[in-house]
């Protein structure tokens, strides 16, 4: 791959080589009333690497590049950076892009829009990716995004709302901050959150929503998925709509909250509340010692059927159930559900589900 060192310029720099990686220096100065740099053409083999300082007008750099299938346009912005525009900071279009940001992308309007639209003017295919552990800043949106499948990985700050836009995009907090609210719009979209305090925004009939988090959380309205993941003590909360829950390999303590749920605690000892509405919760091998706070028979159900050794409600009374304290228990060798404030003859065979 060629080298081309870019030097300061009061006009708009072209990078629209092949095959080439373009480097702007940390004493380069790029100051244009339009494009800083723009990246045209066929994306092969091309990557820009800036150090120094960059500003335009209109955007501090513009990808337009034809997708290629040996991969999109590299982007690495360095500690040093900064990318300033007085309309956007950075504008990407097409797909397969990746921008690493370690250092100060930031305008009045957008801080990165990715249009995601190829040059014959349809929806994308590839994936952007932005990598981010510097700063991203808009004084509209930090973050747009439209029609493309995006990922955005954050460890830095973000300043400003971040709009995901159509697609199955993936979203994922490991560190630092998001001022604004993260909006997944259209599309079957992943959050991966690390770190609590991330607002995530989400509408009606937009998609089935996922939310994996390592910290103790509340679903946000219309994210229809929760897996909490490790193996720490940490709780989870539903929304007032229908949830899935899952629960990590440590101790939980779930509520569905309203509407129709499915809880699964998974490993750790688990207290489990369903909330309103008729829920459903469900054990496996290796459950560990679960409690049900709150069963109500003839509105919600046991599912059993993937521990060892239940087969049917016949069997659970006869070999498998004991009450003690006023509560149910329903023991299968080291795993055991404790329904409260209930007592066996109130169960039906409908509250349970051993298939």
């Amino acid at each position: 791959m060629k080298t081309v060192k870019l030097k300061s310029s009061t006009i708009t720099v072209n990078a629209d080589e092949e095959e080439t990686s373009y480097i702007v220096g940390r004493t380069v100065t790029i100051d244009t009333s339009g494009k800083g740099i723009a990246m045209n053409g066929d994306a092969k083999y091309r990557a820009l690497d800036v150090a120094g300082t960059v500003h335009g007008g209109f955007t501090a750099v513009q990808i337009d590049s034809q997708p290629s299938p040996f991969g999109g346009v590299q982007v690495h912005v360095r500690e040093t950076a900064r990318l300033t525009g007085n309309s956007h900071g950075m504008v990407v279009y097409g797909q397969g892009h990746l921008i690493d940001n370690a250092g100060d992308i930031s305008s009045e309007g957008m801080g990165i829009y990715a249009a995601g639209i190829d040059w014959h003017g349809g929806k994308g295919e590839g994936i952007n990716l932005l990598v981010n552990h510097g700063v991203v800043r808009g004084g509209e949106h930090a973050i747009t995004a439209s029609y493309e499948y995006d990922k955005v990985l954050n460890s830095g700050r973000i300043f400003g709302d971040v709009s995901l836009g159509e697609g199955d995009d993936i979203f994922v907090f490991k560190a630092g901050k998001v001022t604004g609210a993260v909006e997944g719009g259209l599309g079957d979209d992943i959050y991966v959150v690390r770190k609590a305090g991330l607002v995530i925004v989400e509408k009606f009939d937009e998609g089935i929503d996922s939310l994996h988090s390592s910290v103790s959380i509340a679903m946000p309205d219309n994210v229809e998925r929760l897996h909490l993941t490790g193996k720490a003590d940490i709780d989870a909360t539903g929304s007032s709509g229908a949830n899935r829950i899952y629960g990590n390999a440590g101790a939980n303590r779930i509520d569905g909250g309203g509407g129709m749920d499915h809880i699964d605690g998974g490993r750790g000892n688990d207290i489990l509340t369903g909330g309103a509405s008729a829920d459903e919760f469900r054990f496996a091998q290796g459950t560990g010692k679960d409690i049900v706070t709150d069963f109500t028979s003839g509105l919600d159900e046991i599912q059993l059927g993937d521990l060892r050794g239940a087969k049917d409600f016949d069997d659970m009374l006869a070999n498998h159930i004991s009450e003690k304290g006023g509560d149910v228990w329903i023991a299968y060798g080291h795993d055991v559900v404790i329904v409260k404030n209930t007592a066996a003859a109130d169960l039906k065979v409908g509250d349970f589900d051993f298939g």
